[in-house]
């Protein structure tokens, strides 16, 4: 049985619910906000995607080194690997939600094109992981992982100084009944 019409209290009879207008809208054109969803569902979804594809694949090249087998030192370096592979992973979502924002952020142009280097430069440069040294397979795990954290903290901050920037708007329209 379907719902009456009055279910929803913002369906009007004269049209669709209230918050599809220009002020759902953040005052954009039907076709901006469109392209911008567009955009967003785009870049959202395979920028992070392809970032988390280049951490897996290079760790699944280095975690067969010695570096990683150390009893408890090793479970600790791969635990440090995964975690900033995380922060960068969230770096590049929220770069790209600052971008589909309109908002300039470079942590997803910088940051994913060199996890994808670094990936392939371990599969292709470096020799298997039984004739990897401790240096090559600590630099290598380094060089894939270490933006992560730095890509996080670029990103957080742009992220609270917009924030800040905006934090009056957000607050007015709070405010307007």
């Amino acid at each position: 049985m379907a719902a009456p019409e009055s279910a929803d209290p913002r369906r009007t009879r004269e049209g669709p619910p209230a918050s599809h207008g220009p002020a759902a809208r953040a005052g954009l054109s039907l076709a901006e906000y469109d392209w911008r969803v567009r955009d967003m569902a785009k870049s959202v979804v395979h920028v992070p995607a392809i970032y988390a594809a280049a951490q897996v694949a290079g760790l699944t090249r280095l975690l067969p080194h010695p570096l990683f087998q150390e009893p408890g030192a090793g479970l600790w370096r791969e635990l440090a690997f995964f975690a900033c592979g995380f922060l960068g992973a969230w770096a590049v979502l929220c770069s790209t939600l600052l971008r589909d924002a309109g908002l300039r952020s470079w942590t997803a142009t910088v940051t994913v094109p060199l996890a994808v280097v670094v990936a392939v430069g371990v599969w292709v440069v470096l020799p298997d992981a039984a004739q990897m040294s401790r240096a090559e397979a600590g630099w290598a795990a380094v060089l894939l992982a270490g933006p992560g954290p730095i890509a996080w903290l670029v990103t957080a901050r742009r992220w609270r100084l917009e924030k800040r920037r905006v934090a009056h708007l957000l607050a007015d329209a709070e405010a307007r009944p």
